[in-house]
């Protein structure tokens, strides 16, 4: 009986695991999509985290208008906390606010020894972090990093969104050096400073003009000018479009054009809102405008009544365009923005009575506290319940939350990733062979650049091209924009190649150049004395030259003459071989 033949069962197996592990989504967004947090392009936490900061900030400005009004003290003291989130550490002295007693030795609005110290270290923060910015790109260029570029607007990125967050903390401490009381002095620091003297005026032009107010000014100017720098489509299908393809190509590690269009500044938004940061900027800057220029000189409260209407007005105004223009990509994202909004609103409606004066029942003490607290309370419940209602489906059932637009467009699992994952493999590859090939070829002058080789590229990705634009992929812009690229750079290659200009076959020369080298070795084999005798026969020979025909008469003539030189040259040296040959085997 003969041997029988076992076949390995496991090992299919092994191959239909293989196979299905491809099929799986989780696999090509693991092959593709690079795992770092640099390259993360989702903004789902960070935005709502930055929705619930800037309603904070707008609660603690509230909160500082709010010291002359019959305002419970009890509701101030409850609310103080919001101080926290404008990083205002003059407003927890025990003299950083009267807290709405009028029986107090001190302002109404705080007040501190050498104000003036602490409004300069604000006002120093921004042009600190500008300047560490420029040092830090100088000392990246000396280093002759490669990605200094990068880096440079990376922390560009990061630095302006920081100082998005230090706009209300900034402004508070340089513009409290205005105020003045009826007395003459300042309100901030009445025992320190008085009014109109030298020191007062060159604190109000340094400090609170030149310093804080080029900053509150100018970084409105700067977002806006940024955003509409990179915003190239007026069209809301259109831009989205765009901003996924910037993204899907920042995550899988082709272009770093997301951080060079300063694309983190409005991704949250739709292109309607695109300017909302800015937005958010000239809102803030207006309502501490109300509270330090509209202020009265104390002890008059005779404007508080404006100062009141006006931040009902303006936060009013805020909730009826934000709730009708939906602003950001992210449903879950407009759905909170609302709620916080509206809740300023309900905030607002007792900021309008107490601030005008107004006797009522609702405007008791007692009744305004527990009014606010129970809005208050009612409106973080339904923020606290619609976000673990967010957070539950995005674990149980992430198509669903896809669906109803409560996640980011731009994810690992997205369908222009798993649905075409090898084509994507082969594109990305295509891309980095381009942009390698054009990186080698813009280190040389075009003469010496390698036409074979930016053909060769040029052909793979104009391929690719096509394949991504007849499924409507996301990464077909950038595969057009590569290959405009290195069809530019193959154009200037060919067209200054000597080669190319003489009409002289590129396999000839390759051939003429192997004859040479063999003449080169032979040359060195002979003896000294062979070769100087070699070298006087050359030159004599070059003496009797012929008459050459004008430049003016037909070049193809110098071309033909030249390429039959060769060939005649070439043919001489296969004879000679040949006779080497048939020597050695006689």
């Amino acid at each position: 009986m003969g041997r029988q033949v076992v076949i390995p069962q496991r090992s299919a197996r092994a191959e239909d695991n293989a196979t299905d592990d491809r099929k799986d989504s989780s696999y090509w967004s693991g092959v593709l999509v690079i795992p770092s947090r640099s390259r993360q392009v989702s903004r789902l936490w960070l935005e709502k985290a930055l929705v619930l900061t800037d309603g904070v900030q707008l609660f603690a400005l509230m909160w500082q208008l709010s010291q002359p009004w019959p305002w419970p003290a009890r509701w101030l003291e409850a609310t103080r906390w919001t101080n926290a989130f404008t990083l205002d550490l003059f407003s927890f002295r025990a003299t950083g606010a009267a807290m709405g007693s009028t029986s107090q030795s001190f302002s109404l609005w705080g007040e501190m020894p050498r104000y003036w110290l602490y409004a300069l270290v604000w006002a120093l923060v921004p042009w600190t972090g500008v300047l560490m910015l420029q040092i830090a790109k100088g000392i990246w260029t000396k280093q002759g990093r490669s990605d200094f570029l990068l880096l440079g607007v990376t922390w560009e990125n990061v630095l302006l969104q920081i100082l998005q967050f230090l706009y209300v903390p900034v402004g508070l401490a340089v513009i409290r050096l205005v105020n003045c009381n009826a007395d003459g002095k300042l309100s901030v620091d009445p025992t320190g400073m008085i009014c109109g003297s030298a020191g007062h005026v060159i604190s109000v032009l340094v400090v609170t003009c030149t310093m804080g107010g080029s900053f509150l000014v100018g970084l409105p100017w700067i977002l806006r000018r940024r955003m509409r720098e990179s915003v190239v489509h007026s069209s809301v299908e259109n831009h989205e479009r765009f901003m996924q393809e910037k993204e899907l190509e920042f995550i899988l590690g082709t272009s770093d054009a997301y951080l060079e269009l300063y694309m983190p500044q409005f991704a949250s938004f739709r292109r309607h809102s695109v300017v909302m940061p800015v937005q958010i900027c000239i809102l803030k800057l207006l309502l501490m405008l109300v509270f330090s220029v509209l202020r009265s000189s104390s002890p008059s409260l005779a404007n508080q009544g404006t100062q009141g209407s006006i931040f009902f007005f303006l936060v009013v105004g805020m909730a009826v365009y934000r709730t009708w223009k939906f602003p950001y990509r992210c449903l879950s994202s407009s759905y909170l923005v609302i709620i916080l909004d509206w809740m300023l609103v309900s905030n607002g409606v007792f900021v309008l009575l107490c601030s005008n004066g107004v006797r009522s029942a609702l405007t008791v003490s007692t009744s305004v506290t527990s009014s606010l607290t129970f809005l208050n309370i009612s409106f973080l419940i339904m923020i606290g319940s619609k976000a673990l209602r967010d957070i539950i489906l995005l674990k149980l059932d992430p198509q669903s939350a896809k669906l109803k637009g409560l996640c980011w467009p731009t994810h690992d699992l997205m369908k222009e990733i798993v649905d075409y994952g090898p084509r994507v493999e082969f594109w990305v590859k295509a891309i980095h062979d381009a942009q390698n090939i054009t990186l080698a070829s813009l280190l040389v002058i075009p003469s010496m650049r390698s036409a074979e080789d930016l053909k060769t590229a040029l052909d793979q990705v104009e391929l690719c091209y096509e394949e991504a634009a007849g499924c409507d992929h996301l990464l077909m812009g950038q595969l057009y924009e590569v290959s405009l690229y290195v069809h530019e750079l193959y154009v200037e290659a060919v067209a200054s190649s000597p080669f190319h200009r003489i009409g002289f076959p590129a396999k000839d020369m390759a051939k003429f150049t192997g004859v040479l080298q063999r003449r080169k070795d032979r040359h060195i084999l002979l003896s000294p004395r062979t070769r100087r005798v070699l070298n006087k026969l050359q030159v004599t020979r070059s003496w009797p030259r012929r008459e050459r025909p004008n430049a003016s008469e037909s070049t193809g003539w110098n071309q033909e003459r030249m390429a039959v030189g060769i060939q005649e040259t070439l043919n001489a040296e296969s004879d000679s071989y040949q006779v080497s040959v048939l020597a050695a085997t006689d």
